[in-house]
């Protein structure tokens, strides 16, 4: 690939990081380090890297700052982190998967992180090309299951689920099926990012 268009495939990269709203900046950086670097015709000494990958992110995120400014409360996402604060109360947990895990890895490392919580049941997966897609598509889906592994806890745990999201105003669906991941359509995904 050559420099240009490795520097706009980093960019997009970096965008969608910038607007799903759960990544540091400093995981940003790195993660566009690992993407720019990873390119077999990648000329660029680490040093180099480094400089681009940050100021692209910092140009992203200022540029997020200022947009979340005209936000109007709540956002769409505003509405799911309300679910899932509530969700948590429950004991169904978030877990955000790093980057390139393989789906069973993701539930088996969300079973042991889970775990950990006071009065874990559950837990509820946000991928990040779940992520990416929800900012093009407007459709978010979600993986969740059951700290002890049965069908009926599983099905109990998706329906809290899509209660909790319609409740709060967003359009879930979910037919039922364990394995089957619950779907939110007609997102605007606006996450805001901490100061």
């Amino acid at each position: 690939m050559n420099r240009i268009d490795l520097l706009e495939d980093t960019r997009e990269h970096i965008y969608g990081a910038v607007e799903a709203g759960f990544d540091s900046r400093e995981d940003i950086i790195s993660m566009a380090m690992g993407y720019m670097s990873d390119d077999p015709d990648n000329a660029y000494p680490p040093v180099v890297l480094r400089r681009v990958a940050t100021r692209l992110t910092d140009a992203l995120l200022a540029k997020h700052e200022q947009a979340q400014q005209g936000w109007a409360y709540p956002t769409d996402c505003d509405r799911l982190e309300e679910a899932l604060e509530a969700l948590a109360r429950q004991g169904i947990y978030l877990y955000r998967p790093r980057h390139g895990q393989p789906g069973s890895e993701q539930r088996q490392q969300a079973r042991q992180a889970v775990a950990q919580q006071p009065g874990a049941v559950g837990y509820i997966i946000v991928q990040r090309h779940d992520t990416t897609l929800a900012l093009t598509t407007g459709t978010l889906c979600l993986d969740f299951g059951a700290l002890d592994g049965t069908e009926e806890s599983h099905r109990t745990i998706g329906y809290r689920l899509l209660h909790l999201l319609r409740l709060v105003g967003l359009h879930a669906t979910w037919d039922g099926t364990p394995g089957q991941r619950l779907q939110i359509h007609g997102m605007d995904w606006k996450r805001r990012r901490a100061g």
